[in-house]
């Protein structure tokens, strides 16, 4: 269990029984050891839900719906279902690029890279 909340956070302080991580190493470095992610809801979120990690969010997140909100969740978090993640990423998708960026291809370069290192979504 790792509590990595926004390295530019200035609130931030370690949680009891998670180990703290205060790092700018990629994500997805520490996802692939991490059985639960608690974080206050950033970027981080969405690579755990990617990387098939759940997330403890304890602000806001664009995982809400698929999320724990509690730390009493420590030991049995919503795990969502493979629909339910997609759905959410389908969700975010819709606004994420424009009509230029799909068409040029950036949108599916971006994509495709988190589709490479994601061990659910491959």
């Amino acid at each position: 269990v790792r509590y990595r909340p926004k390295w530019a956070w200035r609130g931030k302080s370690p949680i009891r029984n998670a180990e703290y991580e205060d790092s700018r190493e990629p994500i997805a470095l520490t996802l692939k050891n991490t059985r639960v992610l608690i974080t206050h809801g950033s970027n981080s979120c969405v690579d755990a839900l990617v990387m098939g990690v759940p997330s403890i969010i304890l602000g806001t997140g664009v995982t809400l719906a698929i999320s724990s909100r509690s730390l009493d969740d420590i030991d049995a978090p919503n795990f969502a279902s493979d629909a339910e993640r997609l759905q959410v990423l389908a969700n975010l998708a819709w606004s994420q690029f424009t009509i230029r960026e799909m068409a040029s291809g950036l949108a599916w370069r971006h994509l495709r890279g988190m589709l490479d290192e994601s061990p659910v979504l491959r």
